[in-house]
């Protein structure tokens, strides 16, 4: 995956750049399915009678919620990446609300990880860092984060 150029400042080289783990819409992908099959039954056992404005009400709402429960988390997810650079921690996302979260490499103190069993068998999980100052920033569903904090934490040794 390319690093976007405006994450980039002169002389700042992108050493690792993710996309958040899949895993993280998973509860999306299972609410779409309920909400799909609550619509599929909900056609079937309405009477007729009622068709077609109910019909259309039903299918109204379920396609709102699929945009609410999937299609807009999608985006969401699309959209948040983690950068390991020379010099920065960057954290990008959002579809509509775009939020960039940096921090310089030199300032971080102490990198945890947190993985429950999904996230060991998905070889992903929470990277907790915190900073000189106190701040912690939590990152969720980083792929690989064993390799993630290696290379954030090998880095910063080089500079050392």
């Amino acid at each position: 995956m390319d690093v976007p150029e405006e994450l980039l400042e002169k002389g700042d080289v992108a050493r690792r750049h993710v996309r958040e783990h899949p895993k993280a819409l998973a509860g999306n992908v299972l609410g779409a399915l309920v909400t799909i099959t609550a619509v599929i039954v909900a056609m079937v056992i309405l009477p007729d009678s009622l068709y077609p404005w109910a019909h259309w009400a039903i299918g109204l709402t379920g396609t709102v919620l699929i945009i609410l429960v999937l299609i807009y988390p999608f985006l969401q997810w699309l959209t948040s990446t983690y950068t390991i650079t020379d010099k920065r921690l960057i954290a990008r996302s959002g579809f509509l609300k775009k939020t960039i979260t940096e921090v310089a490499r030199a300032e971080i103190k102490n990198v945890a990880i947190e993985t429950d069993v999904v996230d060991k068998l998905t070889k992903s999980g929470s990277l907790i860092a915190t900073t000189d100052s106190g701040r912690t920033l939590m990152f969720r569903h980083v792929p690989d984060v064993a390799d993630f904090r290696a290379q954030l934490v090998d880095v910063r040794m080089q500079e050392d």
